[in-house]
């Protein structure tokens, strides 16, 4: 070994194993913390016209926070850093800042979830796919579509391709299409649709009893 912390890192390994395993840890080892893995992105912000919040402007922009929930979770678990110094959702930038997003990873997120995910449509800036019901877009759970996405869908060859991520959400319970980006630039531009309402969604719904020929039904926002 070259040095300490090149023993300490693979010693870390063995032992955060063997704790897999036994389900606690040898006496000589109790001051040893699991093995974390972290991903590193930095991105350099262009001259800007005007200041803008890094949760407006980062949006798309690193593939482990490409969604505007996902870059505001990050912000708020203090994963993000401008010129080295921590971010939050009040930071303004105002261009020529250095933004780095360090993202710790989970080293189950390389398997594929049991997750059946049937293709409608797809090529180099998006994907429409049929979410089943009963199968979380996103969230805590392993079983997901955010990460069933990368294993079902071609990677875009485009130059800002990043993780295929959703852009809007349907509940738990709910199957239908679900739009997915596979670029910075497409999750951006989709985001902006879903969020000004310029697109439209129908939903059918089984029913019992008498029911008028045709009606609208207005849903609570």
């Amino acid at each position: 070994m070259s040095s300490n912390g090149s023993i300490k890192q693979r010693y870390t390994k063995s032992v955060s194993l063997w704790a897999r395993k036994s389900k606690r840890l040898p006496y000589f080892c109790k001051d040893f913390k699991p093995l974390t893995i972290e991903a590193i992105e930095i991105h350099t912000v262009a001259p800007l016209a005007q200041p803008i919040r890094i949760q407006e402007y980062g949006v798309g922009i690193f593939n482990h926070a490409s969604t505007k929930s996902a870059l505001k979770k990050a912000l708020k678990k203090g994963f993000l850093t401008i010129d080295g110094k921590t971010a939050s959702t009040a930071t303004y930038i105002h261009g020529g800042e250095t933004i780095t997003l360090t993202t710790p990873l989970d080293i189950k997120t390389a398997k594929a979830p049991d997750v059946y995910l049937e293709i409608l449509y797809q090529d180099s800036h998006l994907a429409a796919i049929v979410k089943p019901a009963g199968v979380l877009v996103s969230g805590n759970k392993f079983k997901t579509i955010t990460n069933a996405l990368p294993h079902h869908l071609k990677k875009s060859e485009l130059e800002d391709a990043c993780l295929p991520q959703p852009v809007h959400r349907l509940d738990f319970g709910t199957s239908g299409v679900l739009l997915c980006g596979k670029t910075q630039t497409s999750i951006r531009l989709l985001n902006k649709l879903f969020e000004h309402q310029e697109t439209s969604k129908t939903y059918y719904a089984v029913t019992a009893g008498v029911m008028p020929d045709s009606q609208e039904v207005f849903l609570a926002r």
